[in-house]
């Protein structure tokens, strides 16, 4: 299941790249749009309008190419969100008792060494998931 996080978050930084690189494009251009995929997803399009009066097509159709990526980031990212809550509603209390099982190994293991395997972002993953245990599940 930390393969599953680490892949979300990986897609998290490169949707993240991917709206603030558009962003700064479009600032370039005269467009400044706010903070946030929300903002992103709403003024884009209009924006990507305006500009196609004063921009030449292949500059405006790379722009559009790229606010794409950004919503095929997301549903990757969403698809990955499903899948974990899919396996959780699956694997029910047992998931909860072998990941909080996981968390508390994994924090031994990085404490007895010097070099870790598992980052802190790694491990508060893994605590993240036992925490949403069914209620009268206690994870180790």
């Amino acid at each position: 299941m930390l393969a599953l996080h680490r892949m979300r978050a990986q897609l998290v930084k490169f949707r993240t790249a991917q709206v603030n690189g558009l962003r700064g494009l479009l600032a370039k251009y005269g467009e400044v749009m706010p903070q946030g995929r929300a903002g992103i997803r709403r003024d884009v399009p209009a924006a990507l309008g305006w500009l196609a009066e004063r921009l030449p097509a292949v500059v405006i159709d790379t722009l559009r190419e790229q606010y794409a990526r950004i919503g095929e980031l997301d549903e990757q990212v969403q698809q990955i969100e499903q899948r974990l809550q899919h396996w959780h509603r699956q694997q029910g209390s047992f998931a909860c008792h072998r990941i909080g099982n996981q968390s508390a190994s994994s924090g031994r293991r990085s404490a007895s060494r010097t070099s870790t395997t598992h980052t802190s972002q790694q491990v508060s993953a893994v605590a993240q998931m036992a925490s949403r245990c069914e209620p009268g599940c206690q994870s180790a």
